[in-house]
């Protein structure tokens, strides 16, 4: 898109301004040639009628368009007069110079040659002939000229009836070439012919190469719109470097991301296209013209299989990288961190063992001096204890008689399994002993533990270690009666 969007803005400057330089053209031919209708006393309109100062017009009308051709990125200026010297042939007397420098947009040291008009006024200027060079300008009924003169009557101005006429080949010429028209018009209206620039096949192929540096074979093409809304290809410029084959249609349909496929002789292209445009709002002729920017389908689709590979190699690369910096981190960084914690939770005897971490070897010198500092208290503690007769114990708050009456109605709502988990509990058996003496998993202790509670509507194991107080109590004086 960016490579299109370039080279139809750049195709769009330059057609305009070869229009605005042929209006200029135009005018400044048409003025030197009624200079010299003037001196003869003869009437634009009569041009016809007076082949004897064809010549004079034609040296007369020769620098102007020397110049116009070297201040302009155009490969030729031409001039065609509606007059010969000759009406029984099909032809029209004029000038056609051409710029033979491969690089026209270099205007510096143009290459001039003679392509049409009189030999004498070659001559006469030093300028090379061509090996084509004819004496006047075969036309026929329907070609360029006459479809430039068609839309100038001479009511218009130059800058409303001027026509830009596809690519074609000229009669008697080697190479296609665009050609910008501007008729020759009078003040009183008459007239005379046509001027104009041409754009040939190279100088477009210069002007407009795309950007070859990811798609070789990539080709831009400048073409007129047909009325279904493919391009014209019989008509067209291309500029690329290999030979494009197309049966002078090229039709186009949606493809995907916003491209389209386009079709001709049984070949596939995508690409985009954009219009360019060649005429004014007020211009008597009228035609798109689109810009399309190509690459062969199956270019593109090497291209995105290529990329691919790439994004997976790439993908699985970043991945491993991923896996391998993980285990890094972790081993220099985690894992002395998980053994530290470990050491924590169980410490003993043995001691920490350093971590080579200093802020985690800085916790467990702490918690290790804490620990210290602790079992020194206990021990003072029970030393204290012992030297009083006490022996620290859990003070249990016993229940009230009727929450204990009730306790014992439910202890009667027990499953077999909850009561084998309760009497354990009487026994002085904890939670954590109790899978291995029943041959039950953890999870199932828990379930009987949650039912125990909520049948005996108990909520804590002090609650349920001081109705199991009271029950010892009264097995007691039940035994000593």
């Amino acid at each position: 898109q960016s490579d299109l969007d370039h080279i139809a803005g750049l195709a769009a400057v330059s057609y305009e301004t070869l229009t605005a330089e042929g209006i200029i053209l135009s005018g400044r031919l048409t003025g030197k040639i009624g200079e010299v209708l003037e001196t003869r006393n003869i009437a634009a309109s009569a041009l016809r009628e007076h082949p004897e100062v064809l010549n004079e017009v034609q040296r007369a009308c020769l620098d102007p368009a020397l110049a116009a051709l070297e201040r302009n990125a155009a490969s030729g200026v031409f001039m065609i007069l509606d007059a010969s010297l000759n009406f029984a042939t099909s032809s029209r007397a004029g000038l056609f110079l051409r710029n033979m420098e491969p690089n026209a947009l270099n205007r510096s040291t143009p290459s001039v040659y003679y392509l049409r008009g009189p030999i004498t006024i070659a001559r006469e200027h030093n300028i090379n002939v061509l090996p084509q060079w004819l004496m006047e300008f075969p036309v026929v009924e329907g070609d360029f000229f006459h479809r430039a003169l068609a839309g100038a009557d001479g009511s218009l101005p130059p800058s409303r009836a001027y026509y830009w006429n596809g690519a074609e080949i000229l009669t008697g010429d080697y190479d296609k070439a665009l050609l910008v028209c501007v008729p020759l018009i009078t003040p009183d209206g008459a007239v005379l012919g046509v001027c104009g620039f041409e754009v040939n096949a190279i100088l477009f192929k210069m002007q407009n190469l795309p950007d070859t540096s990811v798609f070789r074979r990539a080709a831009a093409v400048f073409a007129p719109v047909l009325p279904d809304g493919s391009l014209d290809t019989s008509m067209a410029m291309f500029s690329s470097s290999h030979t494009l084959n197309m049966d002078g249609k090229l039709s186009a349909r949606d493809y995907r991301n916003g491209l389209s496929v386009f079709e001709s002789s049984g070949r596939r292209y995508v690409g985009l296209a954009a219009p360019v445009r060649l005429y004014s709002k007020n211009a008597v002729h009228a035609g798109q013209y689109a810009m399309a920017l190509l690459v062969p389908e199956a270019d593109l689709t090497a291209y995105v299989a290529q990329r691919n590979g790439g994004i997976t190699v790439l993908f699985v690369f970043l991945f491993l990288c991923a896996m391998g910096m993980a285990a890094f981190l972790s081993h220099r960084y985690l894992t002395p961190v998980l053994r530290g914690l470990e050491q924590i939770k169980q410490r003993g005897a043995e001691g920490f063992k350093p971590t080579n971490l200093q802020e985690i070897d800085d916790l467990l010198d702490f918690l290790a001096e804490q620990d210290g500092v602790r079992e020194n208290e206990r021990r003072e503690l029970e030393q204290k204890l012992t030297k009083l007769g006490v022996v620290a114990e859990r003070e249990i708050i016993l229940p009230g008689r009727e929450a204990y009456e009730d306790f014992l109605r439910n202890l009667a709502t027990l499953t077999k399994a909850e009561r084998e988990v309760f009497d354990l509990y009487t026994q002085g058996h904890r939670a954590k002993d109790m899978p291995k003496l029943l041959s039950r998993s953890a999870n199932t202790i828990k379930t009987h533990n949650k039912r125990i509670y909520d049948k005996l509507h108990i909520s804590s194991r002090e609650e349920l270690l001081g109705f199991m107080q009271m029950m010892k109590e009264n097995d007691e004086v039940t035994a000593d009666e």
